[in-house]
């Protein structure tokens, strides 16, 4: 990436329907992007969904439908089900104010699901991914929790489970809490 010649620029973008500070973004397709929860310039937590579609001729921010908990550093991650950004859905995970909930939005319905409640505490923008091989299999880590868990969508269990020994021994590393991030 750095040894190659880019002529990067920057652009400006339209502004938001409203401030939004530690939001949650992600990429859903190659042309939408997504900024969502975060902080307001009170410092409270915020719920609401915007979308930027970079295939319009005219770039303005849309509101979608908000997210059923407000949050702050909620991870967001478009995960999909197939090749086009139709089979694309976001999972947004704990963060501040909300560090056990998790959410599933369908853009095509422009409809959020919640989903049950993690075991443990996920405060600091966790990772959420699905299981290559089995897309029903959700998993959420985050450097806070110091562990992955893991919710079959099929089983009628909808109790999240702790996958494998701790992400890493925080003791040995005198860390605080969140001191780095690791991306999977």
């Amino acid at each position: 990436y750095l040894d190659q010649d880019y002529d990067w620029q920057w652009s400006l973008l339209p502004e938001m329907s409203e401030s939004r500070w530690f939001s949650s973004c992600t990429m859903l397709g190659d042309d939408r992007l997504i900024a969502m929860a975060g902080s307001s310039n009170d410092h409270e937590p915020l719920s609401s969904v915007e979308m930027l579609d970079f295939g319009e001729s005219e770039l303005n921010w849309s509101l979608l439908a908000p997210c059923h908990n407000a949050r702050k550093y909620g991870g967001l991650s478009a995960i999909g089900r197939g090749s086009t950004s139709n089979d694309v859905q976001l999972f947004l995970g704990g963060g501040d104010h909300a560090t056990h909930s998790v959410e599933c939005f369908d853009p095509n319905k422009n409809l959020w699901r919640e989903l049950p409640d993690t075991g443990l505490p996920h405060r600091y923008y966790p990772n959420l991914w699905r299981n290559a091989s089995n897309e029903h299999l959700v998993y959420i880590s985050c450097s806070y929790s110091n562990s992955i868990e893991c919710l079959d969508l099929r089983s009628r269990d909808t109790t999240w489970r702790t996958v494998g020994p701790t992400l890493f021994d925080t003791d040995s590393l005198d860390l605080d809490y969140n001191q780095f991030r690791c991306v999977m």
